[in-house]
């Protein structure tokens, strides 16, 4: 199987679009939904971190086969909709996987991880004909460098926003990562204001782009939203190079919205202004994304 492909950001960021544009690629698998299982609280990663302490393993076990398996999201509101890995495959399924657990975990500790996300992705990319798979979740950002090391042919794409729009992606939407051991700042509970939306996006993003100069370059690659929006097929080819497919013109299908580059105008008061510029001007100038707005 070809080496699989994390998708990463800092949520708000356009992973969920990246994902679309290449799970239309005919090599490509990923599931409809994030798969939550490797690197959220609870997941295969603090599983690791645990030494595999049996509370850990049945926390992650009832998890698989609960929430990530099927949940409602936004309940309540017009955005309701059920999500998780049910779309892709059957409990019975699943069931067989989380049976298989306990034996790979007798064995070396990252092949058993390794051997569990395998043996989730494997039978679908053979199901769907394709020839390898892409696991989309924000938080990958991260967890880069241990994602590496259990698989070190992988690839990382990390798709970077202006910080000002993810802010108003933010308070319009969802908090799109809670808290998690890698990054100590607490995000969870925070009231949704542009200041503490900018602290979220600087705080994140300034550890991703820490963790990444642990990766070879060949394995990382930085993508711009706006520029994918710009120029699609220039960056979607550049893209494919990386990840060593042939581009397809059916990546260039999936619609994509320029209103959703420099929101941030329409919106931002002048306190929001002074409120972001405050938490994340430096960084976002450092990114390049205040030279011509008097930043």
């Amino acid at each position: 199987m070809r080496p699989p492909i994390f998708i990463c950001g800092t949520g708000r960021s356009g992973t969920t679009i990246l994902q679309l544009i290449l799970a239309r690629h005919s090599r490509i698998f990923a599931t409809r939904y994030e798969g939550r299982f490797i690197v959220s609280p609870g997941g295969l990663l603090e599983l690791k971190r645990s030494l595999l302490a049996a509370p850990a393993v049945g926390r992650f076990k009832e998890l698989l086969l609960g929430e990530w398996y099927q949940k409602v999201y936004r309940k309540g509101t017009p955005q309701e909709y059920v999500g998780g890995l049910h779309v892709d495959i059957g409990r019975e399924e699943l069931e067989r996987l989380v049976a298989d657990l306990d034996q790979w975990l007798a064995g070396a500790l990252n092949g058993a991880l390794r051997s569990m996300i395998e043996g989730f992705y494997g039978p679908l990319v053979q199901r769907k004909g394709k020839a390898r798979w892409l696991e989309k979740t924000p938080t990958n950002l991260v967890y880069m460098p241990e994602l590496y090391r259990l698989f070190p042919e992988a690839k990382f794409l990390h798709i970077i926003r202006d910080g000002r729009d993810v802010a108003v992606s933010i308070v319009r939407n969802f908090w799109p990562i809670g808290d998690n051991p890698v990054v100590e700042q607490k995000f969870h509970k925070v009231p949704r204001t542009i200041r503490n939306a900018a602290r979220f996006w600087r705080v994140y993003l300034e550890k991703g782009l820490e963790l990444a100069c642990q990766l070879p370059p060949e394995a990382y690659k930085e993508i711009r939203l706006e520029q994918l929006i710009a120029e699609p097929e220039a960056t979607l080819r550049d893209i494919c190079a990386f990840i060593d497919e042939p581009f397809e013109q059916r990546l260039l299908t999936v619609p994509l919205r320029a209103d959703r580059v420099g929101r941030w105008r329409q919106v931002f008061s002048e306190q929001d202004k002074a409120d972001f510029k405050a938490e994340a001007g430096e960084l976002l100038v450092r990114m390049g994304y205040a030279q011509d707005d008097g930043w």
